[in-house]
């Protein structure tokens, strides 16, 4: 299968878009018939555009998020009197629920989001990519700013953050949103895969 190189967007060319040699008869011809079958892939949508392993990684985390979260629903909604016993299990689960705390009726509206953009994101929609990079920064930005003022006030501001699983919960939510933001907005070759240009 003929694709550009990495730099130019990674676009495969799909089988019945490839030229033969034939189809040209001097080089100036089969060099623009390449350019115009290359062209073509380009516009017919992210679907063979190839996937960067940043996009593949995040959109499984997220895959995998909903499954968790799904299946700790169920478990609690058919077992109410479960107990898990760990504090970072807890952890786990702030980080992987954006905060919400212990599972609720949101938790499959967080399980539901988290397995669309995981879907958006596999199959490289920008949309996706937009929705996730927004959602991140926003909630990264938030809690940074909380922390920052808090800590410049002297520890004043609003309820106080208690040392241990609070603090680490928040800690690792902070960092998981800047991580993907970052991996997101910055990541090789990931503009590319969605379409957008330098």
């Amino acid at each position: 299968m003929q694709s550009r190189s990495a730099l130019e967007g990674t676009v495969s060319v799909p089988e019945e878009n490839m030229m033969r040699t034939e189809d040209a008869e001097t080089p100036t011809e089969w060099s623009s018939l390449r350019e115009e079958k290359l062209q073509e892939a380009e516009e017919t949508g992210p679907q063979l555009r190839t996937r960067p392993r940043t996009i593949t990684l995040i959109a499984s985390f997220q895959f995998c998020k909903a499954g968790f979260l799904f299946a700790l629903f169920a478990l609690i909604w058919i077992h109410p009197d479960m107990k898990f016993g760990s504090e970072t299990f807890w952890e786990i689960v702030y980080a992987a629920s954006s905060g919400a705390g212990k599972p609720s009726t949101l938790t499959p509206v967080i399980a539901i989001y988290a397995a669309v953009v995981g879907w958006g994101l596999w199959s490289l929609q920008r949309w996706a990519r937009n929705l996730f990079m927004v959602t991140s920064g926003v909630s990264a930005i938030a809690w940074v700013r909380y922390l920052a003022l808090n800590w410049a006030m002297g520890g004043t501001l609003g309820r106080q953050l208690k040392p241990g699983f609070e603090q680490h919960s928040v800690y690792l939510l902070v960092f998981l949103d800047v991580l993907i933001f970052f991996c997101l907005k910055f990541g090789p070759y990931v503009a590319e895969a969605f379409g957008e240009k330098d």
